[in-house]
């Protein structure tokens, strides 16, 4: 189910149809005065200030001039960000620059208004024309007139991931005596401490025991890459050795990331199911390219994909 901005225009911003209605607005509005560099307010109400219109000097690709050419834009920017921008052909470019928030949502809806809306399904945002037809807008999307309707100059084809049962049951075969080892030592005592020395040399660190992506891990965020290579390399010499202390050391090692801390035992609580769960997903983030098939989907769709995150 998709979701789109439905709230009140307090700023009073304006909805533009092509490129001269932008230029004239510009012309119009009389800067604020003492400000530098210039501030041109956008909408009807001047204290919205962080909405602007402004005017930019843009070199674009040319076929008939080498080094581009020059010519004149308008955009209408929230903050930092020039979210919708008009170009003298009749293109328009549509971006969020990361900032996929209600505010920016309601900026773009009202912005567009004459030609289309915004809608999102599940955070992924999807320019809606007013035909009906949707386009992804990833991190942005330039907008061309194709008849009486704006669509998107490049239609990007996506692809829905499915998973291969067989192949992650291959998988979970092949790790099968750890994840029943997990489950069976958890089920007597579910409660754990993190071990001091990595003893068994495989180079995993107690300090960090990121095995999936995690936004509390942005100062390094190819830890949990890292970090399941050296796991997997590990668990390849358990199932070859049977080094029960390598084991235990391997599981305690999951156990610490899947589970969360008991502040009354004070220590990290992970129940056999957490641990199969987790253990899973971490198949899935290692394995993605051979558990999970990509299937093209129709251009009119709006979707969410689970299964997506495995290949972020």
């Amino acid at each position: 189910m998709s979701w789109g901005y439905q709230g009140y225009n307090a700023a009073g911003i304006p909805s533009f149809g092509h490129y001269d209605e932008v230029q004239e607005h510009y012309k119009s509005v009389a800067p604020i005065r003492g400000r530098t560099p210039e501030v041109r307010p956008l909408g009807r109400s001047r204290r919205h200030d962080h909405m602007t219109i402004n005017q930019h000097d843009r070199s674009i690709l040319s076929d008939d001039e080498p080094l581009g050419k020059l010519v004149r834009t308008y955009s209408c920017r929230l903050y930092q960000t020039d979210c919708v921008e008009w170009f003298p052909d009749g293109k328009i470019n549509v971006k969020h620059g990361d900032w996929n928030s209600p505010t920016t949502m309601q900026f773009l809806t009202f912005s567009l208004a004459q030609f289309g809306h915004i809608d999102s399904v599940r955070g992924k945002w999807y320019f809606v024309n007013k035909q009906g037809k949707n386009f992804l807008m990833s991190r942005g999307i330039t907008l061309v007139k194709e008849g009486d309707w704006y669509v998107a100059e490049t239609v990007v084809v996506e692809k829905r991931y499915k998973a291969n049962r067989k192949a992650l049951n291959t998988l979970r075969k092949k790790y099968k005596a750890f994840i029943d080892y997990g489950k069976t030592a958890l089920s007597l005592d579910p409660y754990l401490e993190r071990l001091e020395v990595a003893e068994a040399g495989h180079g995993l660190s107690f300090k960090n025991v990121q095995l999936t992506p995690s936004y509390n891990n942005w100062r390094n965020y190819q830890a949990d890459v890292e970090n399941r290579t050296k796991l997997f390399l590990a668990l390849d010499k358990v199932n070859e050795s049977g080094d029960l202390t390598l084991m235990y050391e391997l599981m305690t090692y999951v156990a610490c990331n899947a589970g969360s801390y008991n502040y009354q035992k004070q220590k990290i609580k992970c129940t056999p199911k957490q641990f199969a769960k987790f253990f899973d997903d971490v198949l899935k983030y290692q394995y993605a390219n051979d558990v999970f098939t990509a299937i093209d989907v129709a251009q009119d769709e709006m979707f969410h994909d689970e299964n997506k995150k495995y290949f972020k």
